[in-house]
């Protein structure tokens, strides 16, 4: 009967131990569902969050001049000739205005139309609206002339024949997320407080032992920490996915700043995950090792 009670304990130590492992895995993964939704109503779903970040990232130098190369390659694609000598400085100066106060409202509404996208039940295409500085199109146009010495008063280059909008991203091209969106403003709550009672039920069931709590707070940090890498990986991960589905160059430029630029704050969120690991770590060594020091201190001072 020994030999048997004998083997039998380490199967059963085992088996503890995957438990803790495999229900520390569960919890780590609804912290991350949780993180994400979290995210998702804070930047997505927040009107004044969400236009924050986005005017950011249209206003960032790559975006200005990748929609000002979109905007050149719209006025002189009939003029192949002329486009060769006078790209680069329409270019230039289109990116300057883009950056000016009289492109504030066309940027304004692309933000607008962003959040539209992402979030509406019927996604219309995201476009950058060209009317309001159509007329400082037409000044670009001639300073870029006297700037080569070239005429560009011909027909095809005329404010008229500038287009009062340019697709940024088409709705057919991006996934809609609008469901998602709405299931993740549950979720976040429900999955935080599972999380939450799976960790502290695991560490309540090891409260008659210092070595088993112990084990159980450094095996919920350690799963924690992987999760917090596996959520900085999100981001890298889904990357190729979205620009895929934008063929257009310069388009891609500007979806790529936009999705960056929501991917840092969602990096930056989901460093909570290695917060909360660090504490169960630390926790961890305390608990291993407080009682021990704590009877040295006693029986020296005995």
């Amino acid at each position: 009967m020994a030999n048997t009670n004998t083997k039998t304990k380490p199967i059963q130590k085992i088996l503890q131990v995957r438990t803790y492992v495999l229900f520390s895995l569960l919890a780590a993964l609804l912290l991350v569902i949780a993180n994400s939704a979290i995210w998702f109503n804070n930047y997505i779903f927040d009107g004044n969050n969400f236009t924050q970040l986005t005017t950011q990232a249209l206003e960032k130098e790559s975006s200005r001049n990748a929609i000002a190369s979109e905007i050149t390659d719209r006025l002189l694609q009939n003029r192949p000739t002329l486009k060769g000598v006078v790209d680069e400085p329409v270019t230039k100066l289109t990116s300057g205005l883009l950056g000016s106060n009289v492109a504030g409202n066309a940027l304004n509404k692309t933000v607008s139309q962003f959040q539209v996208i992402i979030t509406s039940k019927n996604p219309q295409d995201v476009s950058f609206d060209l009317t309001s500085i159509k007329q400082p199109l037409s000044q670009v146009l001639a300073t870029a002339g006297t700037i080569t010495g070239r005429d560009v008063s011909q027909a095809e280059t005329r404010v008229e024949n500038v287009p009062d909008t340019i697709t940024i991203v088409h709705a057919d091209n991006l996934p809609n997320i609008y469901r998602l969106g709405v299931v993740l403003l549950w979720v976040a709550p429900l999955a935080t407080l599972a999380a939450g009672i799976i960790l502290v039920y695991l560490i309540y069931r090891a409260r008659y032992s210092r070595r088993t709590s112990a084990t159980v707070l450094a095996t919920e940090g350690g799963i924690i920490a992987l999760a917090g890498l596996f959520a900085l990986a999100l981001g890298p991960i889904f990357k190729p996915t979205i620009l895929a589905n934008v063929p257009n160059e310069n388009m891609r430029v500007v979806v790529e700043n936009i999705y960056q630029t929501f991917i840092a704050k969602f990096n930056a969120q989901s460093e909570i995950l290695f917060v909360i690991a660090a504490l169960l770590l630390i926790a961890a060594v305390i608990v291993f090792w407080a009682k021990p020091i704590a009877s040295r201190i006693t029986a020296k001072r005995a």
